[in-house]
């Protein structure tokens, strides 16, 4: 069986979160900016998650793509947690 190729165009242009969704970022900030306004300029900056439509369509071009990850059994605490909300909370071994 081949290996699972990524496409190379779309993974250099958008990434994955630790939850799953896909990050990108916005078009249309990268030239032709003396005629854009400062406002729309600065909304242009930062990456957006992709709307589920597409992060459906994206799934072709990421073979090892997955949606829900599952926690590592590893990181169990280990007989460790934490009671209390906010500045009251405490760990607790058990």
């Amino acid at each position: 069986m081949p290996k699972l190729k990524s496409n190379r165009g779309a993974a250099k242009r958008l990434k994955t979160t630790g939850t799953g969704r896909i990050k990108h970022y916005k078009a249309f900030g990268s030239h032709l900016l003396t005629h854009k306004t400062t406002k729309r300029k600065r909304n242009l900056r930062g990456s957006e998650i992709l709307n589920k439509q597409d992060t459906k369509n994206m799934k072709s071009s990421f073979p090892t793509y997955e949606k829900e990850r599952r926690p590592n059994p590893k990181w169990k605490t280990r007989g460790i947690r934490v009671e209390g909300w906010g500045e009251g909370s405490a760990i607790v071994k058990e």
